[in-house]
């Protein structure tokens, strides 16, 4: 992986992300709630720390919102004050995504069927909402192009991919407001889709691809390139990069071998005018990725 010059002052401080200071959770985590936090928590459990959603840091990051997007958790993970949707890979102990809504929601929402064990999907009702429409909350994670995993289970080349997979459960849901979280694998650059039509009908025509959005990170791979169409398609637009709290396209990931944004919030437009903030946390020990937080 290429190293953006602009993570210098983040490798420079260690070889790898382990040994960078991050002893302690960010005190942004104890101020307001917030809404929605979307984080790849790199295996809910943990060598040094054991099961790691059971430390006071991981309950504080958890417990500072209502409605939270998990990818990578390996295992179900459950927590008392939330409701707690898991899908598990069944045939590795790689993987896993967890929605988890807070109880005192608990009434509004609907557990979704994707038809992909890496997708996780529920309906949060409009009579909570307060908007015209419902919310449809998407959570995915798609394994790296050159897992074992990927490779194991798509032998023949003839299996969809995740991205196949979540436009057709996009497409199959129509009048709802949309939010798509989780860690794509996919880099994007600065690269971004404007939506000029909130009609799902009517919006092929008016969505052009341009450089409107912040990033660290430079780079725009193949994947980044399928992820691109796929929310020009689904008349989407990323909150990476551009919106208050996330000015200059902060890395939301971390790695020995360099830095990079992978990790994302994208909305349907009517949606993403009643978003006024949209953050990447700093990291801490507890994994490898950022919070992502609206």
């Amino acid at each position: 992986m290429t190293v953006h010059k602009g993570a210098d002052r983040i490798m420079n401080r260690a070889k790898n992300y382990n040994m960078i200071d991050r002893k302690t959770i960010p005190q942004q985590y104890s101020r307001k709630p917030t809404n929605i936090i979307s984080w790849n928590i790199n295996d809910a459990c943990d060598r040094t720390l054991g099961d790691k959603t059971l430390t006071p840091d991981f309950a504080e990051i958890i417990k500072s919102c209502q409605i939270f997007c998990l990818q990578e958790t390996k295992k179900e993970v459950q927590f008392s004050e939330f409701r707690c949707f898991n899908q598990i890979r069944k045939s590795s102990r790689s993987g896993g995504v967890c929605i988890g809504i807070h109880r005192s929601l608990e009434k509004y929402i609907k557990q979704l069927k994707t038809g992909d064990e890496d997708i996780a999907a529920i309906n949060l009702s409009r009579k909570y909402s307060g908007m015209d429409k419902d919310l449809l909350i998407i959570n995915v994670y798609d394994y790296p192009e050159n897992s074992s995993y990927k490779k194991r289970i798509n032998e023949d080349g003839t299996k969809p991919s995740t991205l196949d997979n979540l436009l057709d459960f996009l497409g199959s849901q129509r009048d709802c407001e949309v939010l798509l979280a989780g860690d794509l694998n996919a880099r994007t650059g600065n690269l971004n889709f404007v939506c000029q039509n909130e009609d799902w009908e009517d919006h092929t025509e008016s969505n052009t691809c341009s450089e409107s959005r912040s990033s660290k990170d430079i780079i725009v791979n193949e994947r980044g390139k399928r992820l691109l169409d796929l929310i020009s398609c689904s008349n989407l637009s990323f909150l990476n990069g551009c919106m208050i709290g996330d000015v200059i396209g902060d890395f939301t990931c971390l790695r020995y071998n360099g830095s990079s944004v992978v990790d994302y919030i994208a909305t349907s437009p009517h949606l993403r005018k009643q978003i006024r903030k949209f953050t990447v946390m700093p990291f801490t020990n507890l994994s490898d990725h950022s919070v992502v937080t609206l």
